[in-house]
């Protein structure tokens, strides 16, 4: 059986290479006001940018509950009995204690590590993508999980603003 891979929105991995590489993502929820939207399913990265830049206030963010790993990892162990989780930041975002509980969650047997990869945004997502990538070669868990330990001090993102407002 394939190990299968589960991220989080934050990954920023566009919807055509996750579903090619089979990567579950599970929406973080992003609050402008009092709208609230599922990244990446309600609210498209244009969509997002644009608000961000018309909207009266800057957005806030919400990790997803522990249901929604649940129920991502429930329909995953229906195909596999090995799943990576790999996540933002515990720096950044309570999502990675959410996968945990949702990890604790499951009824159904299934071995499932959860990541913390100290990064966010793309950085995340190559971790990701090279599970993914591994996992269709054949990797098992545990080589896996050793190659995105080994990787995530390696791993180092920039950014750039258009404007300190």
């Amino acid at each position: 059986m394939v190990v299968k891979v589960v991220t989080d929105s934050t990954s920023d991995i566009p919807a055509e290479v996750a579903r090619e590489l089979e990567i579950a993502v599970v929406p973080l929820y992003i609050h402008f006001g009092n709208e609230v939207y599922q990244d990446g399913v309600d609210l498209s990265a244009d969509e997002f940018f644009h608000k961000l830049v018309t909207a009266p206030e800057l957005p806030k963010t919400s990790a997803p509950s522990a249901g929604a790993f649940i129920e991502s990892y429930e329909r995953l162990a229906a195909e596999t009995d090995e799943i990576i989780s790999i996540h933002i930041s515990t720096k950044l975002s309570a999502t990675y204690n959410a996968a945990l509980l949702g990890k604790g969650g499951i009824k159904t047997r299934c071995r499932v590590e959860v990541i913390d990869t100290l990064s966010a945004s793309i950085g995340l997502g190559l971790l990701a993508i090279t599970a993914a990538k591994a996992a269709l070669a054949g990797a098992n868990l545990d080589k896996i999980t050793a190659m995105i330990s080994q990787a995530i001090p390696k791993t180092h993102y920039f950014g750039m603003l258009d404007t300190l407002e």
